[in-house]
């Protein structure tokens, strides 16, 4: 399907963010207002649009800027989610600097009021582009320039009280920044990726086959640890009450009401995107007690009996007093959910050969990782509430599930 206009509208906020800024700096402070106020209120109409558009198709999609793939281009994703996050974003700071614009005339220097809106300017697109962005390292950069437009937004009032309120801010934000550069580093030692889809899938796939998982860990806890700190989360609370209170108001309302929103709006989404939270809430229980494998091994039954005598072995017992022992209940082994198949979005298979190539989407589970790369094709651990957007882009080819997945979902 084409790509509607509406679609570059993300996009296109960004962009008008960067050239707002720079010609903000070049005007006068009348003008540099003017076009302030006009960049949030078109931010608004845009994300707006984005928003009613994926919520009347019913979509989410990716787009590649500059249309050239990673690592030399950069990836978008829009949704109704951050389509809606970026216009309360941008509606919220249209309103402190609409609300505050007196006291902003009166506590901000006459010579340093261009300067103001062009920090206004950046912390726009910072946070357009944490809502939006598709890729651990862009949002690295731009929580960067948020933290600095912020820092300005903070400092630029008079006062010696605001210095130190400002200095302190700085230093807890670039430590903040400091921790998720070495994990999103970390990150990529381990898994040679920085766009989020196959950043989730690698994490999954090292954590179904047990590699690198104190790495993954490691860097993971970096990342959330800084992005805490930047936004103030408990225990890293402490510091930020002078920084909202030394702010002239619509500085206030800003760092307050978006800058640490977004910072948390980041986080969630790298639990989600990149962690992927089946890592944490879907593990399986051979990943507790290893012999259930048996029972997830493809092509190992002919038929549903002989998989329900299966359950009814010594060996099976053997399985639910171990789970027992770790405090698991197993209420049935013979439980089926129906058979195990592929699916693919246009080419039939007939034969273990038409899966050689494929890209196959799979539950984050070792046995089918080991299956699917037997059958010669790759493995993509992947939660079905990314399937459909996967097959639809190309992301995998097909997918293996049981009958009831297919029908369910």
């Amino acid at each position: 399907r084409a790509m509607s206009f509406v679609q570059n509208f993300p996009f296109f906020s960004i962009i008008l963010s960067l050239v707002c800024a720079v010609v903000s700096f070049a005007a006068n402070a009348r003008w540099a207002r003017r076009l302030s106020i006009f960049l949030l209120s078109a931010s608004v109409v845009l994300q707006g649009s984005v928003l009613v558009y994926c919520a009347v198709h019913h979509v989410r999609y990716y787009y590649m800027m500059g249309h050239y793939p990673a690592p030399w281009g950069n990836e978008l994703t829009a949704g109704i989610l951050e389509s809606f996050l970026a216009m309360l974003f941008a509606g919220v700071m249209l309103l402190c600097v609409l609300g505050g614009m007196g006291r902003i005339l009166r506590d901000v220097p006459a010579d340093k009021q261009k300067l103001y809106w062009v920090m206004v300017d950046l912390a726009h697109v910072a946070l357009m582009a944490l809502c939006y962005t598709n890729d651990i390292f862009t949002g690295y950069v731009f929580i960067e320039v948020l933290t600095i437009a912020s820092c300005a937004l903070l400092s630029v009032r008079r006062g010696g009280r605001v210095l130190i309120a400002s200095a302190r801010y700085m230093i807890f934000a670039l430590m903040g920044s400091g921790l998720f550069l070495i994990g999103v580093i970390f990150t990529y030692s381990v898994t040679g990726h920085l766009l989020f889809p196959q950043l989730h899938t690698a994490i999954a796939e090292l954590w179904s086959t047990g590699g690198h998982r104190f790495s993954v860990t490691m860097s993971l806890g970096l990342i959330t640890a800084g992005l805490a700190i930047k936004s103030g989360l408990f225990p890293f609370h402490l510091w930020m009450p002078d920084t909202y209170g030394q702010a002239t108001p619509a500085s206030s309302g800003i760092l307050s009401g978006v800058v640490s929103k977004g910072y948390i709006v980041f986080l969630i989404k790298v639990i989600y995107q990149v962690i992927g939270i089946d890592v944490f809430a879907a593990s399986g229980m051979a990943d507790y007690v290893p012999d259930c494998y048996v029972y997830d091994t493809p092509f190992a039954y002919n038929d549903t009996a002989e998989y329900a005598a299966m359950a009814q072995t010594d060996f099976a017992k053997e399985i639910m007093a171990e789970a027992e022992a770790k405090d698991i209940k197993i209420l049935a082994l013979d439980w089926a959910y129906g058979a195990r198949c592929f699916g693919t979005t246009d080419k039939p298979i007939y034969s273990a050969e038409d899966v050689k190539g494929l890209k196959i989407r799979i539950p984050s589970n070792q046995v089918l990782t080991t299956m699917v790369n037997a059958l010669g094709a790759s493995p993509i651990p992947m939660p079905w509430s990314d399937v459909y957007s996967g097959l639809e882009t190309g992301v995998v080819d097909g997918l293996e599930a049981s009958l009831g997945d297919y029908v369910d979902n």
